[in-house]
């Protein structure tokens, strides 16, 4: 064997030793290399001991592995309550499941368990409750629990205190304005009234009219040395739960300055959600104008509804927006005008989301010609509430601003202009008409940047 094909040096006794042998009486010896290896090639030298790179080491040993066993067992001990209610849950506590739950049921089940984790927690009892009739005695105004919206609302409302008369008008959305059912191709798998029933049969507000305690609307009133024409939260964006999604009936319970426009809401439609899904959410307020006895207040809501109930999927319901002013007493006490409603200046205002099936939603946008409430006169003092006889107008009465002189005051374009800038940071450039736009890039020898779509840019149609 050749030493220097292991890169190997020698010794000088290993030299010697080959020495003797070739020189020795039976002169035989064997070849150092296989013929043609080229016997000059250099030599790697021996590092001595502990010199150089050490050899590899195995990466994890013993060792390590006994490292990470308390971590393990300290994982398994935090975990085992969950795993030993998973696998009762799943053998029935240990032995075969009697009976299996029909689909049907399991439907029903998930209709009520809102958030999909499996239970149905107090939250969601509350809309159980309601569909069983349960009639044990709640107290009035226990955190805004009620599911009957109008059940509170008449505590406000007492003798030697006002009372505000809202009516709702309100005209279905034209079917027509939805692509979905513009044309005779779409009806290929059923019309209307068989894929969208809640949609079809809301012809009508669900509350028509009611008197309120005039202070349900101090919520409105901007905070204290709140500066005019800077908007502020009425009801904040997120919700106080897990925010619903779309495989979803009943709203969250209100709180809050949640409850009372959430009652407000419902005079249109009984599941109504204070906030939308998606953003911006909540509603926004800013004080337009003041004198010395009262505030102007501009107001912008999202808000949407749900307009199926079971055994149908769920359909979302979403205005563009709810856009309001109020004319109220400092104090609260009083209330000189009110309206709140959806705009209907652009082509379409309303959007709507609805499953198909386990795996499948569609998308739609459509017009709908009125959705306000608005009060029938200034508020009025209430000596009785007994025997309350009210006279409703015909409509909306026309209401004379020009009879208050304000202090100080913005415009109401520049108001809601405000809000929208804080909702929509992009309105922050200015967004014109498609002719005006090319009137003022030439004003001011700008490009026109163009963009079209197919609802709204700056509210929910979109």
């Amino acid at each position: 064997l050749s030493w220097k094909r292991f890169g190997f040096k020698p010794t000088a006794a290993m030299s010697a030793a080959r020495a003797r042998n070739k020189t020795g009486s039976s002169q035989q010896s064997l070849p150092d290399d296989p013929p043609g290896e080229n016997l000059e090639q250099p030599v790697q030298e021996v590092p001595p001991h502990g010199s150089g790179p050490a050899p590899p080491k195995s990466r994890i040993c013993g060792w390590h592995l006994l490292a990470l066993l308390p971590i393990l067992i300290a994982f398994i001990l935090y975990n085992l309550p969950t795993i030993v209610d998973e696998y009762q849950a799943r053998t029935g506590y240990g032995e075969a499941p009697q009976f299996s739950i029909p689909p049907e049921l399991m439907q029903h089940f998930r209709s009520y368990d809102q958030n999909v984790d499996g239970n149905i927690d107090p939250y969601e009892f509350l809309a159980l409750a309601q569909d069983m009739n349960f009639t044990a005695p709640i107290p009035l105004m226990t955190n805004g629990t009620e599911r009957d919206v109008f059940q509170f609302i008449d505590k406000e409302l007492e003798v030697g205190k006002e009372g505000l008369t809202i009516m709702t008008d309100f005209e279905p959305i034209v079917i027509s304005t939805m692509t979905k059912f513009s044309s005779r191709q779409q009806f290929m798998f059923g019309s209307p009234q068989q894929l969208l029933p809640g949609l079809t049969t809301w012809k009508k507000p669900y509350h028509p009219v009611h008197t309120f305690g005039s202070k349900n609307l101090k919520m409105f009133l901007p905070p204290q040395y709140k500066e005019l024409g800077v908007p502020y939260v009425v009801i904040d964006s997120e919700y106080y739960g897990k925010r619903p999604h779309m495989n979803f009936y009943y709203p969250p319970a209100p709180r809050g300055n949640e409850v009372f426009l959430h009652t407000l809401l419902s005079m249109f439609h009984p599941n109504a959600f204070v906030n939308c899904r998606f953003g911006p959410r909540g509603t926004m307020a800013v004080l337009r104008a003041e004198n010395d006895l009262y505030y102007d207040i501009i107001i912008r809501s999202h808000a949407e509804f749900q307009l199926n109930s079971e055994p149908h999927y769920p359909f979302w319901y979403t205005p563009a927006q709810f856009k309001g002013r109020l004319i109220i007493s400092k104090d609260g006490s009083h209330t000189e005008f009110f309206e709140l409603g959806i705009p209907t200046d652009q082509a379409l205002n309303i959007d709507m989301e609805w499953i198909t099936g386990p795996d499948g939603n569609e998308v739609d946008i459509g017009y709908q010609p009125k959705m306000k409430l608005f009060s029938t006169s200034p508020s009025q003092m209430f000596y009785s509430i007994d025997n309350v006889t009210i006279t409703l107008p015909i409509g909306q009465p026309n209401y004379n601003f020009e009879q208050i002189k304000w202090n100080e005051e913005i415009s109401v374009e520049e108001a809601f202009s405000r809000i929208e800038k804080i909702m929509y940071p992009f309105k922050e450039i200015p967004y014109l008409p498609y002719l005006d736009a090319f009137e003022t890039a030439q004003q001011e020898n700008k490009l026109v940047h163009f963009i079209m779509l197919w609802g709204a840019l700056d509210d929910q149609s979109c």
